[in-house]
């Protein structure tokens, strides 16, 4: 149905002069979209695909953001993220190959490497999970020994006191 398009090349979607920078929200049934120019209604096919290959653009997009804001957190609070970062990565990859996967016109194949995305963000979620609970833990353990080590020095101080206040011996 596109061949048409694709005869034309970039130029059609991407414009010819002032060339459109790629964007997500070319992409859809929403203000700002391509497809709308050509696909309207409700029971329009094409616009129905066209939101379906941006919403699961949309959810892998949101939640790698919200991946990277919990390992960034947990990295700066001294946890070992490395391996997530790497993994968050990949996701990435997975989006811009989405975004990419999104000129076959096909949502079934979108929603593919979408898919595989979202499992690399849940396995990254999942890790994350354990970090904070791991990072809990070392917090509380810090807490209770702290808590032990300033019981010693008050108890050390009362009894310096109790010390200095004896009469001496002569």
């Amino acid at each position: 149905m596109h061949a048409q398009i694709f005869d034309r090349a970039c130029v059609e979607c991407h414009s010819n002069h002032a060339v459109a920078k790629p964007a997500d929200d070319m992409l859809g049934s929403g203000a700002g979209s391509l497809c709308t120019t050509c696909h309207s209604g409700a029971d329009d096919k094409g616009l129905a695909a066209a939101a379906r290959m941006r919403g699961d653009i949309e959810q892998l997009k949101t939640a790698i953001g919200r991946s990277t804001a919990v390992v960034a957190r947990l990295n700066n609070a001294g946890m070992e993220m490395s391996g997530q970062e790497l993994a968050l990565g990949t996701a990435r990859t997975r989006l811009t190959l989405a975004r990419t996967e999104m000129h076959t016109f096909d949502p079934a194949r979108v929603a593919v490497v979408s898919a595989e995305g979202m499992k690399m963000v849940a396995d990254v979620d999942q890790a994350g999970e354990r970090a904070a609970g791991e990072l809990r833990y070392r917090r509380r353990g810090l807490a209770l020994s702290l808590g032990a080590i300033a019981l010693v020095v008050f108890a050390l101080a009362l009894k310096i006191r109790q010390i200095d206040r004896r009469p001496p011996r002569s």
